[in-house]
């Protein structure tokens, strides 16, 4: 049983990341240089934020003791997790009051990363919480769909220029 379910999970997983991979050469061709910048310092900022955004209670839910205990964390973990975009969402009213970025388009970006730190937080934990219920056959779903979409997203939202890229990116979240 376990190398059938390390398998689906290693299978999903490749799948899941194929997709943008076979996508790139296309992606390369609708966005340039400067919308790529502007997608990885919104991919830079929520790899930060988006680990943070459940203070790692995500992975107490797959440890946890009791079912009725993960599922007490999960909730735990959401909300906490959006707490933590409502706290980034106010550093970036902050930040564009203050206009302290004027030079970089990050004062939109950060109204992104707020969003996307809490899709982020809440597929990190239902993640775990999944496959505490040894229920491997969703996660990887989720995986593949997150990915389909993302790309999907991406390509359908080209004209917005970066904006299609995050747009794209918080679709397939």
């Amino acid at each position: 049983m376990f190398i059938q379910n390390l398998i689906t999970l290693f299978t999903g997983t490749v799948v899941a990341q194929a997709i943008p991979l076979i996508a790139a050469p296309l992606l390369a061709r609708l966005y340039g240089p400067n919308e790529f910048g502007e997608y990885g310092l919104f991919i830079a900022v929520l790899a930060v934020t988006g680990t943070v955004s459940t203070l790692r209670y995500n992975i107490a839910t797959s440890q946890a003791n009791s079912d009725e205990e993960a599922y007490y964390l999960l909730i735990a973990s959401c909300l906490i997790s959006m707490l933590i975009s409502l706290l980034i969402l106010s550093a970036a009213f902050f930040i564009s009051i203050t206009d302290f970025f004027s030079a970089y388009n990050i004062n939109e970006i950060m109204i992104y990363v707020a969003f996307g730190s809490c899709l982020v937080g809440a597929i990190q934990v239902f993640s775990y919480y999944f496959n505490r219920q040894n229920n491997f056959n969703l996660t990887v779903r989720f995986k593949i769909a997150q990915s389909l979409v993302g790309v999907l997203g991406m390509v359908v939202l080209s004209k917005l220029g970066a904006l299609g890229l995050i747009f794209g990116h918080l679709l397939g979240q």
